[in-house]
């Protein structure tokens, strides 16, 4: 009987010792982990708004694809109303359904009744966030010197929900238009992948407006108005 209790006691020891050994050796393995990685608890909520925002700069770059390719980015870009009915003239971006425009260049001060607008208004919903978009032209409206470097205008506001902070991140694409490309032109009149709709029924070209604010590109092509670039603005609530 000595015999056996002696013999679990060794056992009950090295069970013991095993057990000291394994929680040794899941320290190391954690403290290797930090050391290597930089990644603690304390960071861990750091890294999750990390992937949120990327997570949130990819959606809007699938958005602006989208809408390139169905042409509802174009249609918001062309959206100018020149007003030249009115005995007072304010010229503005409108997109037929009374979404409301201001500022110095009368900009949508809400999503705009677009493809593009909705998908914007779906994202900013969806995460809290807000997002602005502006129009940067490739070229000035005039150079004296045609030699000199071609530089890019001041950009302009589209769509306004406010002034982004700190947390700001920039997707952009770019996009050509020709002299005569239609204000407020029809839905599906710049897709890319539907057939042509009779882009006449707009409101006159922008080769024609006397205050579109997007200007016309110096030295382009016989058609090509102006190529702008298009930035949306992103940030936190």
């Amino acid at each position: 009987m000595a015999l056996r209790s002696t013999q679990s006691s060794d056992r009950a020891a090295a069970y013991i010792f095993e057990t000291v050994a394994l929680l040794a050796i899941l320290g190391i393995a954690v403290v290797g982990t930090v050391t290597v990685t930089g990644i603690t608890p304390a960071s861990i909520a750091d890294t999750t708004q990390v992937e949120q925002g990327a997570t949130v700069g990819e959606e809007v770059d699938v958005a602006l694809s989208a809408s390139v390719s169905d042409g509802s980015l174009k249609q918001t870009v062309l959206a100018w109303d020149d007003d030249s009915t009115s005995a007072i003239p304010a010229p503005k971006f409108a997109d037929g359904s009374g979404t409301p425009a201001a500022g110095d260049f009368g900009q949508f001060i809400s999503y705009p009744d677009t493809a593009f607008g909705k998908r914007l208004a779906h994202i900013s919903d969806q995460h809290d966030i807000q997002l602005n978009v502006y129009v940067i032209p490739q070229y000035p409206e005039s150079s004296g010197d045609s030699s000199s470097p071609r530089q890019r205008a001041n950009r302009i506001p589209i769509i306004q929900r406010g002034t982004p902070d700190e947390t700001a991140r920039t997707i952009q694409t770019t996009i050509p238009i020709y002299d005569q490309d239609q204000l407020r032109s029809p839905a599906n009149s710049h897709s890319m992948t539907t057939p042509a709709v009779d882009t006449t029924q707009g409101e006159g070209t922008v080769a024609s407006s006397s205050s579109y604010p997007i200007p016309q590109g110096y030295n382009t092509s016989n058609r090509v108005y102006n190529v702008v670039t298009v930035q949306v603005v992103v940030w936190d609530v």
